[in-house]
């Protein structure tokens, strides 16, 4: 169910979808994630944190949008695929690399299972989970603007009904215990888009 993907949608008190990666640099140090050359590509930020260690790295560049957080790792070691340099960061006596849910490094296999319920995908190692959600906003939202030639031939407007949200939870296991888990989070409009002549105002089509 999509409550129990909220439930472990955010960390350290960041929320996929709405937290900005802006905000995480200025709690917890570090340069904002340089935009990779190519489009398609996310953008990471990694942190080092206490002193067992455990690694957490913030990933942004959903549909080319490099300012919210769209996901998060946790490890016990830092992974091969994440090849930014770790910003050291010692959490407070209030905080806890945990989910909302209460998903964490070491947790045993029965325990994830008691909280997440079956996975999508099941293999020895490592499980996941795939959620999906429709969000119908309550009113539409409108933008508008002039297109054509010279900005004066039509007014285009775009209508956002709601959007399809799609949530993924993945654990890798070690000895039968949590040693590893990412989050993430993409969010596509439901939308439509009207064409109107600016002469008579009247609808195209």
């Amino acid at each position: 169910a999509w409550a129990t993907y909220k439930n472990n949608n955010s960390i350290i008190g960041f929320t996929l979808g709405n937290s900005e990666i802006k905000d995480i640099v200025a709690k917890m140090g570090g340069d904002l994630p340089s935009e990779p050359g190519h489009k398609h590509e996310l953008a990471s930020i990694c942190y080092k944190v206490g002193e067992q260690p455990v690694y957490v790295v913030f990933s942004t560049g959903v549909l080319h949008d490099y300012s919210t957080l769209y996901g998060f790792e946790v490890a016990q070691n830092i992974q091969d695929h994440i090849k930014t340099t770790c910003t050291k960061y010692n959490i407070s006596g209030n905080e806890d690399i945990v989910t909302k849910g209460g998903l964490h490094i070491g947790q045993t296999k029965d325990a994830v299972l008691k909280q997440l319920n079956n996975p999508t995908k099941k293999l020895s190692q490592s499980w996941s989970w795939t959620y999906d959600n429709y969000l119908k906003y309550d009113t539409p939202k409108v933008s508008t603007t002039k297109a054509g030639p010279t900005d004066a031939k039509y007014l285009m407007k775009h209508i956002s009904k709601g959007a399809y949200e799609s949530g993924t939870i993945s654990i890798v296991f070690s000895n039968d215990t949590v040693a590893g888990f990412s989050v993430d989070y993409f969010a596509e409009s439901d939308f439509k888009i009207e064409h109107y002549d600016l002469t008579t105002g009247k609808r195209l089509r």
